[in-house]
């Protein structure tokens, strides 16, 4: 399947990392500068600040109609065509998956200010997106992506109202009139982590905890892996206190159950990238290792198994289980880690952190 890496401008893309992308054995892939592309003459103008770009290689960077769309830290834990063949897409031409949050940093303005009601009122449900990684039909959501450049192009008001161009998505499908082809899974990420150090761990703040957290993982609508979103191995995890403890953060040994916002919220809040024992329950889990075969290939049986479904929106302990109880979770983290391990060193050369995005799709 063909691959486009867009950067926003010379400063985002290192000459060596670009010899490195545009390696034979990567193609084909079409690395492309996307500030040269021309700007709609229909559109506000504009100046790009943090997250526009992302938006811009979906709205005029890329050559394709359909697109799976990735952060450059973010990876599928399926082949990307099972992603443009899945119910939920195959209907709708989109495909999201929710973030942390029932909502983060959206304001009533962002809706109300174009008449709408914020879709997060009455709705106990309700799930804010993440954009790391999408599945996004051009040609047939085209009125749509117009209505997300223009709130990012709007930026110097909307960005008041919400936390980057994650919301603008829904927004945008709001602004159409086509909610009904805006589809996002149903599941709550989870936590992947890595034991820290017997001796005991800190997080990057300092903080004593017991395992560090590295990837964030995705789920589909019947609860299967599709995306380790992996917080920056480069250089923010691996040089960081794990590594630093002689830990293998880039290979998480145990993920946690799909989890509400309150619960994730304490968590996170307790310290970045880092969960301590209080907090994690990893002793649970035993209790079911009889009960089933594993691996399986759905987090909603490891949830049911071991009867953990009416605490998903408790607060803490959170219960973690082996990585390796998810079929699909287990391999993708072994081959994400083994992948980096065998780059890292072409990585580092690079001496600097791009922030490009990735886009895999077909014309």
């Amino acid at each position: 399947m063909p691959i486009e890496v867009f950067y926003y401008g010379d400063q985002e893309m290192p000459h060596a990392l670009a010899s490195m992308l545009m390696d034979a054995s990567l193609q084909p892939l079409h690395l492309a500068d996307t500030s040269y592309k021309d700007y709609p003459t229909w559109q506000r103008p504009t100046h790009m600040i943090k997250w526009m770009p992302k938006i811009w290689a979906l709205y005029r960077g890329t050559s394709f109609d359909e697109v799976l769309l990735l952060d450059a830290d973010s990876v599928p834990l399926v082949q990307p065509e099972e992603l443009f063949n899945t119910p939920a897409y195959l209907a709708t031409g989109s495909l999201f998956t929710p973030d942390y949050w029932t909502n983060w940093e959206m304001k009533d303005e962002l809706y109300m200010t174009f008449g709408l009601r914020p879709p997060y009122e009455g709705n106990p449900n309700f799930k804010s997106m993440e954009s790391g990684q999408l599945v996004f039909n051009r040609r047939k959501l085209s009125a749509v992506l117009e209505w997300i450049w223009f709130v990012n192009a709007h930026h110097d008001a909307t960005y008041h109202w919400m936390y980057g161009d994650k919301d603008s998505f829904r927004l945008g499908f709001a602004l159409a009139g086509d909610m009904d082809a805006f589809s996002q899974s149903p599941t709550w990420p989870s936590l992947a982590v890595t034991q820290a150090s017997p001796q005991g761990g800190t997080n990057h703040n300092g903080a004593p905890i017991d395992f560090h957290h590295s990837v964030v993982v995705q789920y589909g609508w019947s609860g299967e892996p599709l995306f380790a979103h992996q917080l920056k191995f480069w250089p923010k995890v691996v040089s960081g206190p794990g590594m630093a403890e002689g830990i293998d953060v880039t290979r998480p040994e145990w993920v946690t159950v799909p989890s509400s916002h309150d619960r994730l919220f304490m968590l996170l809040e307790m310290g970045c990238l880092g969960i301590s024992k209080e907090h994690a329950d990893d002793t649970s889990y035993r209790n079911c290792m009889s009960r089933h075969t594993w691996p399986t290939a759905s987090v909603n049986t490891v949830v049911d198994v071991c009867g953990w479904r009416d605490g998903l929106n408790s607060s803490t302990p959170i219960p973690l289980f082996p990585t390796r109880w998810l079929g699909g979770l287990d391999s993708g983290l072994k081959a994400l880690s083994d992948t980096f391990k065998k780059l890292r060193h072409e990585i580092d050369s690079a001496r600097s952190e791009p922030l490009l995005v990735k886009s895999v799709g077909r014309r």
